[in-house]
C-alpha cells in the first residue's frame, strides 16, 4: 500500500471515529433524560445538583446546548453511572430489561399464587382435622 493510500485510509478512519463520537454526543440529552427519569429525579433536582438554572438543564436534555466533558462527568455522578456507560447507554436495552423483568414478575406472581393455593389447601386440611377432634362423630352419624 502506498503512503498516499495509507494516509487516505487513516483519514477515513478518523472521520468514521469522529462521526461515531458525534452520534453518541448528539443523543446524550435523550440518554440523560431517560436515566434521570429512571432514577426518579426531576429536572429541578438535577439543575440544583449541577448548580445551573432549570432552563439551562432543560436545554442540556433537549440538546440545545453543548455540554463539556466535566459537566457530563458530574451528570454521570449524579445519575450514579460512570461516564463511559452514560456515553454508550442504549435506551433500547432498558426497555428489553424492563420487558424481561415484567415477564419474571408475572412468573413470580404465578409461583406465589401456586404457593398460596398450596398453603390454603394445607390450612383447610388442618382445619378439618381440628374440627373432627373438637366434634367427634356421634353414634347416630354412623
Amino acid at each position: 500500500m502506498s503512503q498516499k493510500n495509507f494516509k487516505r485510509n487513516l483519514h477515513i478512519e478518523s472521520i468514521k471515529q469522529t462521526l461515531i463520537v458525534t452520534q453518541v454526543i448528539m443523543k446524550i440529552g435523550k440518554k440523560i433524560r431517560i436515566l434521570r427519569e429512571l432514577n426518579g429525579y426531576s429536572q429541578d433536582y438535577m439543575s440544583i445538583q449541577l448548580d445551573v438554572s432549570q432552563t439551562t438543564y432543560s436545554r442540556i436534555e433537549s440538546e440545545n446546548i453543548k455540554v463539556d466533558i466535566e459537566r457530563l462527568g458530574r451528570i454521570a455522578e449524579i445519575l450514579d453511572i460512570d461516564l463511559v456507560s452514560l456515553l454508550v447507554f442504549n435506551e433500547n436495552k432498558i426497555y428489553e430489561i424492563t420487558a424481561k423483568k415484567s415477564t419474571l414478575d408475572e412468573i413470580d406472581f404465578l409461583e406465589k399464587c401456586k404457593l398460596i393455593e398450596t398453603r390454603i389447601l394445607y390450612i383447610e386440611s388442618a382445619l378439618d382435622k381440628l374440627k373432627k377432634r373438637i366434634d367427634p362423630p356421634s353414634f347416630h352419624d354412623q
